[in-house]
């Protein structure tokens, strides 16, 4: 089966379509002249402000002249950004006047601040949060609130690398830096500059980047592999637009399924004989296993969603040959029942959900808000479902301070309240992916 090939399937209204590899290389974003800020580019002073967790309550870049300064995007919800932090933390320490991790989210100084007042009955966490950020994201981002660039890493004033995810948060690579090397450009990730031209749904994006082009389609899909210096993202047009559409970009194989046959990653079961290839994680995306993804219909035609999922579907189908079916399999999940008489009535308080890697509360919630946090954290390819069984009824009050992503704190923590947690199969129906042709 061959992966690195480009399916185009167009419907034009005047021309034929003439895509090739070629096209698809040469697309680049549109540069309107207010561009975002790139690798080597100087950083204004910019201040960061109000801090908390940290000895001052401001400070500015120019403070971190002699320090590398990371900053790190991120917020309460985000699991990744969260089971991030003992990893930053150890680093923090382990060059305390050389690297400044310095976290900043848009979220409220209250939240973070009962944030780190729990996380500290688990470990004394060192790192400091810019809270109530309205500026530093939408510098470096376009966009206020945002996570898409998650760390930035800048020395002496300039910015020397955008990262995702903690693989590059090495000893290694802070050395490296530190000793005016910079990352390795597999460590990076892509900018693209200019304008953000992803959410323009009004033209393809993948095809060819004549103006008038537009004109010409009532319908379009596109399959590209990876198209370098474009950000890997998902995008969907606004629901005033015109269109159907998708567009994802620099994405693995397996989100390609997942959005065209509405499942998440505990539901899918992949059988077939590279699933790294379909699925790598994270720290092995790279330009060999990530593909671009576009299909534009118009609400005009009679378009329905349903028929833009088939339209995707089949699409995939030609491309890569997977077969896709649905079917009940005995998995591996954790089941929840009361190991005694529990306590849990809620005392009809207001209503509160807070859920957090390492915390969690439930007030005047019903069983059910549990459940789901527990497997938001819970659920793996070990674990893939969450079963209640507790035949709780009412609503309830539960707070634990444990690490959600550790299962066997979790057992411990639950025992507590009187629940059990067992790790045992139970029947589910699963997205099977096969290899083969239908």
């Amino acid at each position: 089966m061959k992966l690195n090939q480009i399916i185009v399937v167009c419907f034009a209204l005047w021309l034929p379509c003439l895509c090739t590899q070629a096209q698809a290389d040469q697309v680049q974003p549109k540069n309107t002249g207010s561009e975002l800020p790139d690798v080597g580019d100087k950083v204004p002073d910019l201040l960061l402000s109000p801090i908390v967790n940290y000895p001052k309550t401001s400070a500015r870049i120019s403070d971190y002249n002699n320090q590398l300064l990371i900053l790190d995007f991120w917020a309460t919800w985000c699991l990744p950004c969260v089971r991030a932090f003992p990893k930053l933390d150890s680093l923090q320490r382990k060059f305390n006047g050389r690297v400044q991790f310095m976290p900043v989210t848009y979220e409220k100084k209250e939240k973070i601040e009962k944030f780190y007042g729990r996380l500290r009955k688990q470990n004394d966490y060192v790192l400091p949060t810019v809270v109530e950020d309205t500026m530093l994201a939408k510098h470096f981002s376009g966009k206020t609130g945002s996570l898409d660039i998650q760390y930035v890493w800048i020395w002496d004033g300039e910015i020397v690398a955008f990262t995702r995810g903690n693989k590059a948060l090495t000893k290694e690579n802070l050395e490296r830096v530190l000793s005016g090397k910079g990352l390795d450009a597999d460590d990076q990730q892509n900018r693209a500059k200019g304008e953000i031209i992803f959410q323009d749904f009004d033209r393809p994006v993948l095809v060819n980047d004549r103006k008038d082009m537009h004109r010409e389609f009532l319908y379009h899909s596109v399959i590209t592999p990876f198209v370098k210096g474009l950000r890997s993202g998902v995008y969907v047009p606004k629901k005033t637009d015109k269109f159907y559409g998708i567009r994802l970009i620099n994405v693995p194989l397996a989100s390609l399924y997942a959005h065209a046959f509405q499942t998440v990653s505990p539901d899918v079961m992949e059988e077939m004989a590279d699933p790294l290839q379909f699925n790598p994680p994270l720290s092995q995306r790279d330009s060999s296993n990530l593909y671009c993804y576009e299909l534009i219909i118009p609400k005009d035609n009679n378009g329905t969603r349903e028929e833009f999922l088939r339209g995707m579907q089949e699409d995939l189908k030609r491309a890569f040959g997977f077969v896709v079916a649905r079917e009940t399999r005995k998995v591996n999940g954790a089941v929840l029942r009361q190991a005694k008489k529990v306590k849990l009535s809620s005392f009809g308080k207001e209503p509160v959900v807070e859920v957090n890697n390492f915390y969690i509360t439930v007030r005047n919630q019903p069983m059910s808000k549990l459940v789901s946090s527990l497997a938001y954290y819970l659920i793996s390819p070990d674990i893939r479902v969450v079963v209640d069984e507790t035949g709780i009824t009412g609503n309830i009050d539960l707070s634990m301070d444990v690490n959600l992503s550790d299962p066997q704190t979790v057992v411990k923590a639950l025992k507590e309240h009187g629940l059990e947690l067992s790790f045992e199969e139970v029947e589910k129906e699963m997205v099977i992916i096969k290899d083969g042709r239908l």
